[in-house]
């Protein structure tokens, strides 16, 4: 069977120009990633971006991995909702239309941008949901912040993690999912942009997949690894560096990007790693927190300064008469 005749995984992005770059790094992760059998169909719902990050995400496009970039815009209802939280964007609404937007699909894989995949998804994507809208993976909300639950209403006993999620888009439609989400969004309770209204309108109707398919690194600076085994209910390695590792999808949740910011030595190199064999490679990353990068920036800062010219220019004037001498 040729890769055309795969049948294709239809997975979803959501971004603007601010998470462009990341949303590159995260499809050149699933490039690297896949088995050569799998085959994704990848759809990015674009807000406002721009022709360079059209471009620069377009390149990505290859026979075992389209890539169709869709551009949305909000409605008018939409356009109500206030945003809680800066680094999380109204954008991330658009997961409500998913349903109406991919109306002849029965089930789609979306992922935030924010993610590193380091496995073929293709067993994840194949998760049976019966009729549960979607599968997920619990978040430590459940366990740690039960205030936040009683503070929504939740009737479901899991919170869940809105990063990664393999809807049932038939059962979302004919239950109207989509319309109640916005509902609720514009008159519930809200500290999240798009998470706790997923939480409270699925009310508990959610399939749990293993914690390896949303693995959110912050966790393990929260909380101890014996923390974690008792949320997941699964042993983890001792090693941070070999949790991360066994991940098929590590995401980044915290308000720290490895984009922007320095992650340690382990993540840092491994988002670099991916980050150069993404379209935007011939753009260098200077990370916050980086040791590096702050001693480049000051020499850049230094270079530019009169005092070095100055200095520069004394010592290059000696060398290049002693030169001319010796011809």
């Amino acid at each position: 069977m040729s890769i055309n005749e795969c049948k294709a995984i239809p997975v979803a992005f959501i971004c603007d120009d601010n998470y462009a770059l990341p949303t590159a790094v995260a499809i050149t992760s699933m490039g690297l990633s896949k088995k050569r059998s799998t085959r994704y169909e990848i759809y990015i719902l674009g807000v406002g971006l721009s022709e360079d990050s059209k471009k620069r995400l377009s390149s990505l496009n290859r026979e075992d991995m389209a890539v169709t970039i869709l551009d949305k815009s909000f409605s008018e209802k939409q356009a109500q909702v206030v945003q809680v939280r800066e680094r999380v964007t109204p954008a991330a609404l658009l997961k409500f239309d998913l349903p109406i937007i991919f109306s002849q699909q029965e089930k789609i894989l979306y992922l935030d941008s924010d993610m590193l995949i380091q496995k073929d998804l293709e067993e994840l994507y194949n998760t049976d949901l019966g009729n549960a809208y979607a599968g997920v993976v619990n978040d430590a909300i459940t366990l740690w912040d039960k205030e936040h639950r009683e503070w929504l209403h939740s009737t479901g006993s899991i919170y869940f993690n809105s990063g990664m999620l393999i809807l049932n888009l038939k059962k979302m439609r004919e239950d109207g999912i989509p319309e109640k989400l916005l509902e609720y969004r514009l008159t519930g309770n809200n500290f999240f942009m798009d998470q706790d209204a997923l939480n409270v309108v699925f009310a508990g109707n959610i399939r749990l997949v293993s914690p390896q398919y949303n693995l959110l690194n912050c966790f393990f600076s929260w909380h101890s690894i014996e923390e974690m085994e008792t949320l997941y209910q699964i042993e983890f390695p001792r090693c941070e560096e070999f949790v991360f590792q066994n991940a098929a999808i590590l995401h980044f949740g915290d308000e720290k990007k490895p984009w922007r910011h320095y992650m340690g030595e382990y993540l840092s190199g491994l988002y670099n790693s991916i980050y150069k064999y993404s379209p935007y490679a011939d753009i260098p990353l200077l990370l916050e927190g980086d040791p590096l990068a702050r001693s480049e920036a000051i020499r850049a800062d230094l270079e530019q300064s009169l005092s070095f010219r100055i200095g520069r220019a004394i010592t290059w004037l000696p060398r290049k008469l002693r030169d001319l001498l010796r011809r």
